[in-house]
């Protein structure tokens, strides 16, 4: 899997076979997002974390996704000046350890 944008443009979410020859769009959503760590939960979900520019407002944002792409939940966390996310993973218990910065 690969997830990634250019700054100020739209998410994208392709999933790559190991030779890289099969190239296949999961998920792609126009709102201005810059994705900082995907990973695969316990449930065989995927959830990526990173900052959105949604409004302007530089909130760090997680994000769950089935394997064929619907979105399970997409939640954004907003300090006073912005926030990023920058890293998630998963506890014992299948809960989501998320670290990142308060701007």
């Amino acid at each position: 899997m690969w997830s990634g944008s250019l700054g100020f443009c739209p998410l994208f979410t392709y999933k790559i076979s190991l030779d890289g020859n099969s190239v296949n769009l999961i998920k792609g959503a126009w709102y201005p997002y810059d994705p900082y760590k995907m990973i695969k939960d316990n449930d065989g979900n995927y959830v990526i974390t990173g900052t959105s520019y949604y409004n302007h407002d530089n909130c760090g944002y997680l994000t769950k996704m089935s394997p064929s792409g619907n979105i399970l939940f997409s939640k954004r966390y907003c300090a006073n000046n912005g926030s990023r996310i920058y890293d998630v993973a998963v506890d014992f218990d299948g809960n989501y350890l998320v670290s990142g910065t308060a701007i």
